[in-house]
């Protein structure tokens, strides 16, 4: 219960600054540097390893977060929204396998979660989050 209000309070305080960045990343009004040093802020703030992600093949990345099958969603929106802003960054980078890589990682994750959970009212549910997932993946194969 520690650990799911620690995620709930990192998302308050970074909410925003996680629902304004994916508007940065399409506008590109950040440069890519700034943009993976937010990410990596909420990241780290988080306790959230997304090097760890990135090398986890799908069953294992799910046993890591959650290692006693009992899944936060606070943890698994958060690593989901990190993967796809970090997907959509690689996407506008033209690093179309990191991309496509980070995208699918996120959709994995917010499929076990409850489509319509959102950690805040004013932040994305997870199927809103599942859908944005699939217009990034959509735009990859069209490249």
């Amino acid at each position: 219960m520690y650990r799911q209000d620690f995620i709930i309070r990192v998302i308050e305080q970074f909410g925003r600054t996680l629902a304004d960045l994916l508007a940065h990343i399409t506008g590109r009004q950040l440069s890519p540097a700034e943009v993976h040093a937010h990410i990596a802020a909420v990241a780290d703030q988080g306790g959230l390893q997304l090097a760890v992600a990135r090398t986890l093949d799908p069953a294992m990345l799910l046993m890591w977060l959650a290692p006693r099958g009992d899944i936060d969603p606070g943890k698994f929106w958060l690593m989901g929204e990190l993967l796809l802003l970090e997907g959509a960054q690689a996407c506008q980078e033209g690093r179309a396998d990191a991309a496509r890589g980070d995208l699918e990682r996120a959709r994995l994750i917010l499929t076990q979660i409850d489509p319509a959970w959102r950690p805040q009212a004013d932040l994305a549910s997870a199927g809103e989050r599942l859908d944005d997932i699939t217009q990034w993946l959509d735009r990859l194969s069209t490249t």
